[in-house]
Protein backbone atom coordinates (compact mmCIF):
# COMPACT_ATOMS: atom_id res chain seq x y z
CA UNK A 1 0.00 0.00 0.00
CA UNK A 2 1.73 3.49 -1.09
CA UNK A 3 0.80 6.42 1.32
CA UNK A 4 1.89 8.55 -1.65
CA UNK A 5 -1.36 7.76 -3.59
CA UNK A 6 -3.58 8.67 -0.47
CA UNK A 7 -1.84 11.39 0.11
CA UNK A 8 -1.11 12.90 -3.50
CA UNK A 9 -5.20 13.63 -4.25
CA UNK A 10 -5.51 15.23 -0.67
CA UNK A 11 -2.32 17.98 -1.14
CA UNK A 12 -3.65 18.62 -4.82
CA UNK A 13 -7.54 19.45 -3.71
CA UNK A 14 -5.84 21.91 -1.01
CA UNK A 15 -4.01 23.78 -3.52
CA UNK A 16 -7.03 23.92 -5.57
CA UNK A 17 -9.42 24.97 -2.70
CA UNK A 18 -6.32 27.62 -1.14
CA UNK A 19 -6.57 28.66 -5.12
CA UNK A 20 -9.96 29.47 -5.60
CA UNK A 21 -10.19 31.05 -2.28
CA UNK A 22 -7.71 33.52 -2.98
CA UNK A 23 -8.70 34.81 -6.23
CA UNK A 24 -12.30 35.03 -4.91
CA UNK A 25 -10.87 36.77 -1.62
CA UNK A 26 -8.87 39.49 -3.69
CA UNK A 27 -11.77 40.18 -5.76
CA UNK A 28 -13.63 40.70 -2.86
CA UNK A 29 -11.17 42.90 -1.26
CA UNK A 30 -9.88 44.93 -4.32
CA UNK A 31 -13.57 45.61 -4.56
CA UNK A 32 -14.45 46.80 -1.27
CA UNK A 33 -11.35 47.69 0.31
CA UNK A 34 -8.50 49.92 -0.28
CA UNK A 35 -5.72 47.81 2.99
CA UNK A 36 -3.73 45.67 2.00
CA UNK A 37 -4.45 41.32 2.89
CA UNK A 38 -2.85 40.41 6.22
CA UNK A 39 -0.85 37.56 6.69
CA UNK A 40 -3.25 36.24 8.82
CA UNK A 41 -6.23 35.61 6.12
CA UNK A 42 -4.08 34.06 4.11
CA UNK A 43 -3.22 31.58 6.35
CA UNK A 44 -7.17 31.63 7.25
CA UNK A 45 -7.21 30.80 3.66
CA UNK A 46 -5.00 28.01 3.80
CA UNK A 47 -6.51 26.69 7.02
CA UNK A 48 -10.18 26.05 5.86
CA UNK A 49 -8.66 25.20 2.30
CA UNK A 50 -7.19 22.29 4.03
CA UNK A 51 -10.32 21.63 5.97
CA UNK A 52 -12.79 21.29 2.59
CA UNK A 53 -10.12 18.60 1.27
CA UNK A 54 -10.20 16.62 4.46
CA UNK A 55 -13.63 16.74 4.51
CA UNK A 56 -14.41 15.98 0.77
CA UNK A 57 -12.01 13.12 0.83
CA UNK A 58 -13.98 11.92 4.14
CA UNK A 59 -17.46 11.93 2.48
CA UNK A 60 -16.90 11.34 -0.81
CA UNK A 61 -14.12 8.27 -0.44
CA UNK A 62 -12.24 8.78 -3.79
CA UNK A 63 -10.31 5.51 -3.81
CA UNK A 64 -11.30 2.21 -3.88
CA UNK A 65 -11.35 1.34 0.30
CA UNK A 66 -13.91 -1.33 1.43
CA UNK A 67 -14.55 -1.64 4.98
CA UNK A 68 -11.68 -0.94 7.75
CA UNK A 69 -9.73 0.84 5.08
CA UNK A 70 -12.81 3.40 4.51
CA UNK A 71 -13.71 3.42 8.13
CA UNK A 72 -10.07 4.86 9.35
CA UNK A 73 -9.89 7.24 6.31
CA UNK A 74 -12.88 8.73 7.36
CA UNK A 75 -12.37 8.97 11.02
CA UNK A 76 -8.57 10.33 10.57
CA UNK A 77 -10.00 12.96 7.57
CA UNK A 78 -12.96 13.93 9.70
CA UNK A 79 -11.25 14.57 13.55
CA UNK A 80 -8.03 16.32 11.10
CA UNK A 81 -10.55 18.68 9.07
CA UNK A 82 -12.26 19.09 12.69
CA UNK A 83 -8.92 20.41 14.76
CA UNK A 84 -8.40 22.70 11.86
CA UNK A 85 -11.98 24.23 12.23
CA UNK A 86 -11.14 24.97 15.57
CA UNK A 87 -7.83 26.32 14.48
CA UNK A 88 -9.36 28.62 12.23
CA UNK A 89 -11.96 29.97 14.58
CA UNK A 90 -8.40 30.25 16.71
CA UNK A 91 -7.72 32.36 14.28
CA UNK A 92 -10.78 34.32 13.53
CA UNK A 93 -11.42 35.19 16.88
CA UNK A 94 -9.17 38.03 18.58
CA UNK A 95 -9.65 37.97 22.36
CA UNK A 96 -9.24 34.01 22.83
CA UNK A 97 -6.87 32.72 24.69
CA UNK A 98 -4.36 30.44 22.58
CA UNK A 99 -3.92 28.62 25.56
CA UNK A 100 -7.40 26.83 25.67
CA UNK A 101 -6.39 25.45 22.17
CA UNK A 102 -5.28 22.33 23.29
CA UNK A 103 -8.23 21.80 25.98
CA UNK A 104 -10.16 22.64 22.88
CA UNK A 105 -8.88 19.98 20.78
CA UNK A 106 -9.17 17.03 23.61
CA UNK A 107 -12.51 17.74 24.01
CA UNK A 108 -13.15 17.34 20.45
CA UNK A 109 -10.97 14.01 20.30
CA UNK A 110 -13.06 13.01 23.42
CA UNK A 111 -16.79 13.59 21.91
CA UNK A 112 -15.38 11.97 18.80
CA UNK A 113 -14.47 9.15 20.08
CA UNK A 114 -17.53 8.54 22.52
CA UNK A 115 -20.16 9.72 19.29
CA UNK A 116 -18.12 6.65 17.24
CA UNK A 117 -18.36 4.41 20.45
CA UNK A 118 -22.41 4.66 20.46
CA UNK A 119 -22.46 4.35 16.68
CA UNK A 120 -20.31 1.42 16.70
CA UNK A 121 -22.79 -0.23 19.40
CA UNK A 122 -25.47 0.72 17.88
CA UNK A 123 -24.26 -0.35 14.32
CA UNK A 124 -24.05 -3.68 16.38
CA UNK A 125 -27.63 -4.01 17.81
CA UNK A 126 -28.78 -2.99 14.59
CA UNK A 127 -26.86 -6.11 12.28
CA UNK A 128 -27.85 -8.53 14.75
CA UNK A 129 -31.49 -7.13 14.61
CA UNK A 130 -31.07 -7.38 10.85
CA UNK A 131 -29.58 -10.64 11.16
CA UNK A 132 -32.23 -11.94 13.24
CA UNK A 133 -35.14 -10.91 10.87
CA UNK A 134 -33.16 -12.48 8.28
CA UNK A 135 -33.03 -16.06 9.40
CA UNK A 136 -37.06 -16.07 10.55
CA UNK A 137 -36.96 -15.00 7.14
CA UNK A 138 -35.22 -17.77 5.36
CA UNK A 139 -36.67 -20.05 8.00
CA UNK A 140 -40.33 -19.09 6.93
CA UNK A 141 -39.91 -19.48 3.17
CA UNK A 142 -37.96 -22.99 3.66
CA UNK A 143 -40.91 -24.46 5.55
Amino acid sequence: MDVGQYIKPIVSDIFKACGCLLIIMALLLGINSSEIIRPILLWQIIVLAAAFALFKVAYTNPHDLTGKGQIIVFSLCTLLADILIVLWLFMVSPSTDSSLILPYIVVLLLVKGVVFAMMYVDGEKEARRINEKLSEYKNNTEK
